[in-house]
């Protein structure tokens, strides 16, 4: 997925870029939704870079799959978590990072 204006004013469970595809790559996207873009188990090998992401419910990217390099994003949360990395083995690199409000961390890595 590339070069796409994503925006949206949902609260909830929402998300701008889902996927559970090996291999995706997500670059160069403008987002502003409840969450910005998840990779799912099975999403693995795969690449976040180069991203403006704004979440206004929860987090700006969320992992639980494997081998993924995020990087060179601007990664916002308005009210949760900006990088939450649940799988393994994910690189996060070279990242502009913040989170406002009631939120548990800019990063939070509970994988290995």
């Amino acid at each position: 997925m590339e070069e796409n204006n994503i925006n949206g004013t949902q609260t909830g469970t929402y998300y701008a870029i889902y996927t559970t595809q090996y291999n995706t790559t997500t670059t160069k996207n403008n987002i502003n939704y409840s969450i910005g873009i998840r990779y799912n188990t099975g999403a693995d090998n795969g690449t976040i870079r180069n991203n403006n992401i704004n979440s206004n419910n929860s987090q700006a990217i969320y992992i639980s799959s494997t081998n993924n390099n995020i990087q060179e994003n601007n990664a916002t949360s308005d009210s949760g978590t900006s990088i939450n990395i649940v799988g393994q083995n994910n690189t996060i690199n070279n990242n502009n990072i913040r989170a406002f409000g009631g939120c548990l961390g800019t990063i939070i890595v509970t994988g290995k």
